[in-house]
């Protein structure tokens, strides 16, 4: 087995080759032929907790085992840490292990791209995020990636790590500003992104007008679990048409966004079943908190190359 650390993981993976492998995981899972049950969460205290999460299609199996621990980067440590260990279904040889964390990130980023084009806001060229850790600088470079001449605006409480993003990001051609008016930014934007920790709603019902509801996307990553929101539940409660989320299964039991809002299962509609010419401006709200099939995307994509 070949085993990969952070810096060689990244090396194996674009954002837009884990978004083309997540489409083709969708098609895959919608026909029944790949599957990942609810990811095992065992928590030790308020913070920490233990996560493992398998998934197989017609050719891989792929055990994920990851931790969480919120305090680690007061002490120089990343928050996630874990393997993704990729396995030939046909004769259990395993057959690569890629660094957890990178997997996370880069996947998380690449499944919110093949959201906004699902949803029918591929033209968009103008960006907000909010966050200033992991997920937020990830989400930054997958919009990159995929469209460079974008506008983006970063949003955050703390503002030097964002400023550290965005000065990066500027290096590299990157069209983005470190914003202090979120009001004023969404806006302007066609797609806003909340990736922070933030167990309390980071957008507010006053940010948005219900006018302007009607006319952005808005893709929450950062909350993954039931006590975190950072949507406020009036925004989500308002969304016309359904809910879209990543998987229903894991949406019912730990987005907290949709929970505080009290949004049923029979609300929200999973990512692989949107077809973007009917639901083209008629969906507003995306909600993931993960899910195997992603991180198996991304293996193949390693596995390939």
């Amino acid at each position: 087995m070949k085993v990969y650390d952070a810096v060689q993981t990244r090396g194996l993976l674009s954002y837009q080759s884990i978004a083309q492998e997540i489409d083709r995981i969708l098609v895959l899972k919608k026909l029944g032929l790949a599957f990942a049950p609810e990811r095992i969460v065992m928590a030790w205290n308020d913070s920490d907790c233990l996560l493992v999460m398998p998934a197989y299609d017609d050719t891989w199996l792929l055990n994920k085992l990851v931790t969480l621990h919120r305090s680690n980067p007061k002490i120089g440590l990343p928050t996630i840490q874990g393997e993704v260990i990729l396995i030939r279904r046909s004769d259990g040889e395993r057959i690569l292990q890629l660094d957890g964390s990178t997997v996370t990130a880069m996947r998380t980023a690449a499944l919110s791209l093949v959201a906004i084009q699902r949803m029918g806001y591929q033209d968009a060229n103008v960006f907000s995020v909010c966050g200033s850790g992991v997920q937020a600088k990830s989400h930054i470079e997958a919009i990159f990636e995929w469209k460079p001449t974008s506008q983006i605006h970063l949003y955050a409480r703390n503002e030097s790590s964002a400023q550290a993003i965005v000065n990066n990001m500027k290096n590299l051609g990157c069209q983005i500003e470190l914003g202090r008016d979120l009001n004023h930014a969404i806006a302007k934007s066609q797609v806003v992104i909340t990736a922070t920790s933030s167990q309390a709603p980071f957008i507010q019902d006053s940010m948005v007008s219900k006018d302007r509801q009607t006319r952005v996307l808005f893709v929450a990553v950062g909350a993954y679990r039931a006590d975190m929101a950072e949507l406020s539940s009036e925004i989500v409660s308002r969304a016309e048409g359904s809910i879209v989320v990543d998987t229903v299964e894991g949406a019912m039991h730990e987005a907290g966004d949709l929970l505080a809002a009290g949004i049923r299962a029979s609300q929200m509609i999973g990512l692989e079943n949107i077809d973007e010419t009917q639901l083209r401006g008629k969906v507003h709200v995306f909600k993931s908190v993960g899910n195997a099939l992603w991180d198996l995307a991304a293996a193949r994509v390693a596995v390939s190359g």
